[in-house]
């Protein structure tokens, strides 16, 4: 898959006190959309994909404990990858869209590398949720994945791994292999989704871990997720179209809906 020239041009934030700022500034009124994600509703439209029509809330600010903190980019130095799938989809149904997931993203290559290997982007306590199966909505969903417990009230989520390669409760450190990317609970095609979430209590995975089917009853088993609302973070990457090493919040992606419109994803290279 070759880069595309028609790629939507973002505004970046270049520190994250005047992302944070930013954030809180950016107050919209109900419905209305920014430019950038009308010309991806309108592209969508166009090739008479359905698209998302709810009310668009105003942007989140970013934490405060997560304010002084720039996570890496999850993949291995100078792995390219297109972010398919973030807070700007509207094609629906989008599980990213202008809704309590609009701040997690998906990164593929394009292609079904499931080899490809998933670094922890930050350090802290990991829990390991496996045996999931390929496209089927186990564990929330997220298949197959890491949870990593900041220390700070917070925690990362790397989902829909194939292969896991840590052990629950195990200490890991910013850039540590944790596993490989894969197509596990409700995937589609091969891809990292990648999201920071409040985290509630001590995660117990022997105790969450669940098998479901589309369109069946949940398990009578199943317990509440130990991890809450999602939130916004910035992570640091560089730009393919310009060169430039960047710090991005998650609202600056531009993404398309599993993959339907690539030429309005964004490109982007772990530095």
């Amino acid at each position: 898959m070759s880069h595309r020239a028609f790629i939507l041009v973002l505004g970046l934030a270049t520190s994250l006190a005047v992302s944070s700022a930013l954030a809180q500034s950016h107050g919209r009124a109900v419905g209305q959309l920014p430019d950038r994600q009308q010309l991806v509703k309108r592209v969508l439209e166009s090739r008479r994909i359905p698209t998302f029509n709810a009310a668009y809330p105003d942007d989140l600010p970013q934490p405060t404990a997560l304010q002084k903190r720039c996570f890496r980019f999850p993949f291995k130095a100078g792995t390219p990858v297109v972010c398919q799938q973030g807070n700007n989809t509207m094609a629906t149904p989008a599980s990213h869209a202008p809704d309590g997931l609009r701040y997690a993203l998906d990164f593929s290559q394009g292609e079904q590398t499931q080899a490809l290997p998933i670094l922890a982007p930050n350090r802290g306590t990991a829990y390991v949720y496996s045996n999931a199966r390929v496209n089927k909505p186990d564990n929330w969903g997220f298949g197959n994945f890491v949870l990593i417990d900041q220390g700070n009230g917070y925690c990362t989520m790397l989902c829909h791994l194939d292969q896991i390669q840590i052990r629950n409760g195990q200490k890991v450190k910013a850039g540590q292999q944790v596993g490989t990317l894969g197509t596990t609970g409700s995937a589609g095609n091969a891809h990292l989704h990648i999201q920071m979430n409040e985290l509630l209590r001590t995660p117990d995975p022997a105790r969450e871990m669940y098998h479901a089917e589309f369109g069946g009853p949940l398990p009578s088993t199943i317990v509440a997720p130990p991890f809450g609302t999602t939130v916004p973070y910035i992570t640091k990457v560089f730009n393919l179209t310009t060169g430039q090493s960047i710090r991005l919040r998650t609202t600056d992606f531009v993404g398309a809906e599993a993959g339907v419109a690539w030429d309005i994803a964004h490109w982007y290279q772990a530095p």
